[in-house]
């Protein structure tokens, strides 16, 4: 038994036309759109990843700026420790660059600090001055990042 005779409906000859006319000359036209559309949506999303790349770029710069800040930090106050506890610093070796202390890298940056000493070391009416620089990365650095401070007194 039929479906057709149980709906009572007789289907002969069922044709679908295109509203754009005739279906032969537009057979393409639904490729076209799908790779406009396709086209549209990569262009969108490959400048939102190149924007998300750069953030990602920026906040890495940021921990690596800190570890440098902390370092030099770290060079000052061992500077400043060391001249309280032993005043002859730089004894028999005045100049501006009289002491020079290091710290190797131990995955949170490292520093130079250089001490100076003595009436023509640091300026008028100065007589200590230290430069401490941090960097980031002491180790084969991917982009060196530095930091410093410098004190008189």
């Amino acid at each position: 038994m039929k479906i057709s005779s149980i709906l009572g409906v007789r289907i002969t000859h069922m044709k679908l036309e295109n509203k754009f006319g005739d279906s032969e000359n537009n057979k393409g036209i639904t490729l076209l759109l799908v790779v406009v559309i396709l086209s549209a949506l990569l262009s969108t999303s490959f400048g939102i990843f190149n924007v998300l790349y750069g953030e990602i770029l920026i906040s890495g710069e940021v921990k690596d700026t800190l570890n440098a800040l902390y370092a030099a930090d770290e060079g000052i106050e061992k500077v400043l420790y060391l001249d309280r506890q032993s005043p002859s610093l730089c004894a028999g070796s005045e100049g501006p660059n009289c002491v020079t202390f290091t710290k190797p890298d131990t995955g949170n940056g490292c520093y130079t600090a250089t001490v100076g000493k003595g009436p023509g070391a640091c300026g008028a009416g100065l007589n200590t001055c230290a430069v401490s620089i941090g960097t980031s990365q002491c180790v084969a650095p991917r982009r060196i990042i530095k930091r410093s401070f410098q004190i008189s007194y």
